[in-house]
């Protein structure tokens, strides 16, 4: 029996390895197939995945907004300008424009410049008479809501000499104060010549008496001038060197009858011509305008004196003032002209021809 002791024990160690090493296998499988389940269920939480949870996260975001503004549309607002053009002083609606950029990139809205100098006729085949002038399609006036509403804006004052007109599938937003009209200009004979328009119930063109025999626009801070004094008194200045032709234009109902009465009728018909010619007839005047040989426009005069009116013609022909005498010159030696190109702010607005 002793013999055998030694052999069992052998046998004994064998089977108690064995079964060790299997019940090790067991508790490693086991633990291998929770560990890939719980793999296979959690969610992405760090390493690696961070930068695709972040992407997820900016697509989200970014959905959100084209969700929002899914009525807003990319859209294009042009410059048409005349680098040429000293008379129009481009460099502040040109500032204006650029400084505006972000504001209309926020809004998905392309700022184009477009300098129409020695190329007028692209000017002219978007639908613009006269330059520096604003432009949109009209598909794009409708499919951005931001772009038609600051339009909308800058239009909105009837004071503030901004005009529309309105070519086929366009809008042509006209600065105020000064412009030049696209096409050949024109010129008096040694001197210089104005087409003022104005309508007989203009209170900013003339002295106007109500029903009751009081001024509607007596003289005073309110109408320093009115044009036609301001036209008279220019005439005076010039003497031979400057020609007048006075456009009488319908305004309100009953106008048309005034100008009739006033004027005649073929002066009548020829201001309403010039109107269309100079691209003045998309909108109802509602303050005096002035073009300077069919060509230089301004208008908006804070207070329209001969003064004023100089200074206007002056910067369009130097060279006829410079034959002026000086002792006789108040405005074009003793005060430069203003900074008169006005700018449409996004709050400031329009309306009317210059």
């Amino acid at each position: 029996m002793e013999e055998h002791k030694p052999q069992d024990t052998h046998g004994q160690t064998l089977l108690y390895l064995v079964a060790g090493l299997a019940l090790v296998f067991v508790v490693f499988a086991g633990y291998t197939i929770m560990q890939m389940n719980a793999i296979s269920q959690q969610r992405p939480a760090a390493g690696n995945n961070t930068e695709l949870l972040n992407r997820l996260n900016s697509l989200e975001s970014r959905l959100a907004v084209l969700e929002a503004t899914s009525d807003v549309k990319p859209a294009t607002l042009m410059l048409f300008y005349d680098s040429s053009c000293e008379f129009c002083e481009n460099s502040n609606i040109i500032s204006f424009f650029d400084g505006y950029a972000q504001t209309f990139a926020d809004w998905r809205v392309s700022l184009q410049k477009v300098d129409v100098k020695g190329q007028e006729a692209t000017a002219a085949s978007y639908g613009v008479a006269r330059v520096p002038a604003l432009y949109a399609s009209s598909t794009d006036v409708s499919n951005n809501k931001y772009l038609k509403e600051y339009l909308t804006q800058v239009l909105s004052s009837s004071t503030s000499g901004f005009s529309v007109a309105h070519p086929p599938n366009g809008n042509v937003i006209y600065a105020p104060k000064r412009s030049i009209i696209i096409g050949a200009a024109c010129s008096a004979q040694n001197g210089t010549s104005i087409d003022y328009f104005y309508s007989e119930s203009c209170t900013a063109c003339k002295r106007i008496k109500g029903s009751g025999g009081l001024w509607i626009n007596p003289k005073g801070p309110g109408y320093e001038y009115v044009a036609d004094e301001g036209i008279a008194e220019a005439e005076a200045r010039f003497g031979s060197l400057l020609s007048v032709n006075s456009r009488c234009v319908a305004l309100h109902a009953g106008d048309e009858q005034l100008c009739l009465d006033a004027v005649g009728d073929v002066n009548y018909v020829a201001a309403e011509t010039k109107l269309v010619e100079y691209g003045l007839d998309a909108v109802p005047l509602t303050v005096p305008v002035f073009v300077v040989d069919c060509k230089y426009l301004f208008g908006n005069l804070p207070s329209p004196s001969g003064n004023a009116i100089e200074q206007e013609v002056c910067a369009a022909r130097p060279d006829v003032c410079e034959t002026l005498p000086a002792a006789a010159s108040p405005t074009a030696t003793a005060n430069p002209p203003a900074n008169a190109t006005a700018t449409p702010a996004a709050t400031a607005t329009n309306q009317t021809a210059a």
